[in-house]
């Protein structure tokens, strides 16, 4: 990913300078080789957790589901069979 971000001709030469370094860290980086299997599997929770928690912060309900819910609950009334479509904000 790096790398094709430096090919881009959208950089300006600060973006151009911080690419290239950033290619430089990761590439020593990678020198290590593969993460033992117990660091590889927390930082594939940590990952997953980051992508949840954006994901759900960025989700809101549609309005009027919400409301259709809250008044079929407020009365008693079973919930809408229709199932409640979340939109991404």
């Amino acid at each position: 990913m790096h790398t094709t971000l430096l090919k881009s001709p959208r950089l300006t030469a600060n973006g151009m300078l911080f690419a290239t370094m950033m290619t430089r860290s990761l590439d020593v980086w990678s020198e290590g080789g593969p993460l033992p299997e117990d660091v590889a599997v927390l930082a594939e929770e940590a990952v997953l957790t980051h992508r949840v928690h954006g994901r759900l912060h960025h989700l809101r309900p549609n309005p009027s589901a919400v409301s259709e819910l809250a008044e079929a609950w407020l009365s008693g009334a079973p919930k809408p069979l229709e199932p409640v479509v979340a939109v991404t904000v």
